[in-house]
């Protein structure tokens, strides 16, 4: 797969060497606006693409616009391009191949409806499947219209050709980005969606949330008893680029591409409309962005997690200051919890919120260690089920704070307490003092961020795995996770865990192996979405 894609980045530096001339369009590149939106107004893996690319800037978007949709067409754009668009070189962003641009007549009858990404030879079936990212290397060259030779930047709507010609769909393009162009609608669903907008950002995108929205509707969410859920999934709810969780009357939104800080306004303007919450809360990733091209400001990458430090507000206030200071109350199955929008990631964490539900019953009558616990999710559930004794163990104090008061909130404190320190030295503590325990959960950060680290990451996650076995009593339960999409995707975290067993000197049941909730779709031609695995096993 490496051979493949330096043949095709080897490819394009030929054809850029040997300075192509005009190509072309072909007149199969077409498509129509449809009536509906006639009116509407003119977002770190580089595995993917390996089958196609890995997909989970402040660009100043469309500064002065009061109304969502202003200037998102390239004719009425008022938008500060990334760092290395416009003016002067590209910045080079590791991963990224230049793509050739040319521009040509066209011919008699045809029409280009705008400018063309053409697929290199044999990539098309990869598209047509419904991979929702294009690496810059698979992109032949780009066609420009005549009459229109301004090269597109960040957040521009392109049309996505097969080297034919033949159309295969339409995406948001970025000229610096491994990421070339995020597919956000191909031929096949411009079809079968009456509504679908060609080329059209903010409809799609009002399109795509309010189909978000009323699949979580179908889940059940949100509900009396639960109010804290993932909205949109990124590739899952076919928004590649854009994450938002709802917290109560709070959406917390990470945004890790261009086009999302370009289209900052018509996403909140769609999560509004969609969902009739107008908090919603800015969190722009800046170490990611700064591989898109976009350099944040200062404030902002001071921020928790790269994230702004104010709220957006409500959407219809473009973004008026609002505190984000002061945490908000969630409900999960009836169990209430405190959550920090400008906490780790979206401030909760909603992906284990069924397997907290699962492993609670399980503890009643139980002592149960909840090893980096965060804000206590599984310790409480644990002890509003009847556990005997739960400890919980992290090492961060501000989030062992909030584990606290969300045991005291839910009237458990009695019997659920924290302790702040490493996981590894507490459990080879408790070994040497012979604790044990029925239940153990064991939820570590992303330990492998990609295949570089896989096996290293490996060697921590077998030992972890071999001293929460040993401080399991026999036929106790282990719930053991692992977050990192590397590790998740390789399908060998099992085997992770049946060489801790054997050097625990244990042997295992599986009961449970399980990922996020449902609230977190995944995409069927991109398995990179899935990034979380569960397992709980009993442990011999």
């Amino acid at each position: 797969q490496q051979q493949q894609q330096q043949q095709e980045i080897l490819a394009i530096q030929s054809a850029e060497a040997q300075q192509v001339g005009p190509v072309h369009p072909s007149p199969s590149v077409q498509a129509q606006p449809c009536s509906n939106c006639s009116n509407s107004s003119q977002q770190q893996q580089q595995q993917h693409h390996q089958r196609s690319s890995r997909g989970s800037r402040d660009s100043r978007a469309r500064s002065g616009r009061g109304q969502a949709g202003e200037g998102s067409r390239r004719g009425g754009r008022d938008y500060a391009a990334p760092s290395g668009e416009g003016g002067g070189a590209p910045r080079k962003i590791k991963g990224s191949v230049p793509t050739p641009v040319q521009t040509g007549g066209e011919p008699a009858g045809s029409r280009l409806e705008g400018p063309t990404a053409y697929l290199q030879p044999g990539k098309a079936r990869l598209f047509t499947d419904g991979s929702p990212m294009v690496f810059s290397g698979a992109i032949e060259r780009l066609v420009l219209p005549p009459g229109n030779e301004e090269t597109p930047v960040a957040g521009d709507a392109v049309v996505l050709a097969d080297t034919h010609g033949n159309l295969i769909g339409w995406g948001v393009y970025n000229p610096v980005s491994m990421f070339r162009v995020r597919v956000m609608q191909t031929a096949a669903e411009m079809e079968a969606e009456v509504r679908s907008c060609f080329l059209d950002v903010p409809a799609l995108l009002r399109k795509r949330v309010q189909q978000a929205a009323q699949l979580r509707r179908q889940l059940g969410l949100p509900s009396p008893q639960t109010n804290v859920y993932r909205l949109i999934n990124g590739e899952g709810d076919r928004l590649s680029g854009v994450v938002a969780d709802v917290l109560g009357d709070t959406v917390v939104v990470q945004s890790v591409a261009a086009w999302t800080q370009r289209y900052r306004r018509d996403i909140e303007a769609a999560i509004t409309a969609a969902t009739g919450l107008k908090q919603i809360v800015w969190r722009p990733q800046a170490d990611i962005l700064k591989e898109e091209g976009v350099q944040l400001p200062e404030a902002v990458q001071q921020a928790p997690e790269g994230g702004t430090p104010a709220a957006s507000g409500s959407a219809d206030e473009a973004g008026a200051d609002a505190s984000t200071s002061s945490r908000v109350v969630v409900a999960e199955h009836g169990v209430k919890f405190y959550a920090s929008p400008m906490g780790q990631k979206t401030g909760y964490y909603a992906d284990q919120r069924d397997s907290r539900v699962y492993l609670a019953p399980l503890c009643k009558d139980k002592t149960v260690l909840d090893l980096c616990c965060y804000s206590g999710g599984f310790a409480v559930h644990a002890g509003l089920s009847g556990a005997s004794q739960v400890l919980g163990v992290d090492s961060s104090a501000s989030a062992l704070q909030m584990a606290e008061q969300n045991a005291e909130l839910n009237g458990v404190s009695g019997r659920v307490k924290f302790q702040q320190g490493d996981i590894t030295r507490y459990m080879k503590q408790a070994l040497e003092e012979g604790q044990q325990y029925d239940v153990v959960v064991l939820d570590p950060p992303k330990l492998a961020p990609n295949r570089a680290s896989m096996e290293r990451a490996t060697i921590k996650y077998q030992r972890l795995n071999e001293q929460a076995m040993r401080l399991i009593k026999p036929g106790g339960l282990l719930m053991t996770c692992s977050c990192s999409g590397a590790m998740t995707q390789s399908g060998t975290f099992m085997q992770v865990l049946v060489g801790a067993a054997r050097a625990a000197g244990r042997h295992l049941s599986i009961l449970r192996d399980a990922g996020a909730s449902p609230d977190h779709p995944l995409h069927p031609a991109y398995p990179e979405g899935k990034y979380l695995t569960n397992v709980t096993v009993v442990v011999h």
